[in-house]
Formats: structure tokens, C-alpha cells, sequence
């Protein structure tokens, strides 16, 4: 796996700090804190905890794996069991709030593809 990465230049997906630290100090790219993964939490309490996460973010690379949709039939047959989950997803990325904690405290918003291009670059 670490020859893998490091021969095609690719970033880890890393959950755990034990993780984290051996792929680092191999001087191999990835996220410096566990990543947050949507349905492990509470989606009757989503908002609230992405809120205090955002405002508690702390400083370097945090992956969130959010899982937006429509709880609707369609879904509903592709994840049964999980639109209500992606709907909470979906409802709180297109409300006003995140965009405003995300302003307010300077979060830089990437993707894997621009990480990629800094990592192979650096």
C-alpha cells in the first residue's frame, strides 16, 4: 500500500491517529485529523454538530465524507434505509449557514483533485 502511494504519488484516506502519524512520517500525504464520516452521526443532531465542528476546526487538513441527496423513492432503493441520512446531509450544505461559519472563520474548502496536484508538487 505505502509503495503503491508512493510510486503513483496518491494521498491517504487515513482514519486514527496511529494511522495518521505512520503515513506521515513516511513523508506520505493525508489528512491530519480523522476524518468525519456523516452516517455515524446523529442526523437529528447533524446541524448542530457540523456547526460546532466547523467552528472548532482545528488548524490543517480535516476531511469530512458527507453524503448529500433526496429522500426520495429513487434513493430510497439505491441506500434504503439512508436517504433521511443524506437528506440531512443535503439540507445543511444548502442552507445559509455553513457558508457564513465557513467565511467568517477562513476555511479553505478543497477537493482530493486539488490536493493531489499540491501534493505531487511538493
Amino acid at each position: 500500500m505505502f509503495r503503491l502511494a508512493r510510486d503513483y504519488q496518491l494521498a491517504y484516506r487515513v482514519r486514527g491517529a496511529s494511522w495518521i502519524a505512520e503515513v506521515q512520517r513516511r513523508g506520505l500525504p493525508c489528512n491530519d485529523f480523522d476524518f468525519l464520516d456523516s452516517y455515524m452521526l446523529d442526523p437529528h443532531k447533524k446541524t448542530t454538530h457540523y456547526t460546532n465542528l466547523l467552528h472548532n476546526l482545528p488548524v490543517g487538513l480535516t476531511e469530512w465524507a458527507v453524503h448529500p441527496g433526496l429522500d426520495n423513492v429513487e434513493l430510497s432503493a439505491i441506500d434504503p434505509g439512508g436517504s433521511f441520512i443524506r437528506q440531512t446531509d443535503y439540507d445543511f450544505l444548502i442552507s445559509e449557514q455553513p457558508k457564513a461559519t465557513v467565511e467568517a472563520a477562513g476555511i479553505i474548502l478543497v477537493d482530493y483533485g486539488a490536493l493531489q496536484v499540491a501534493w505531487q508538487n511538493s
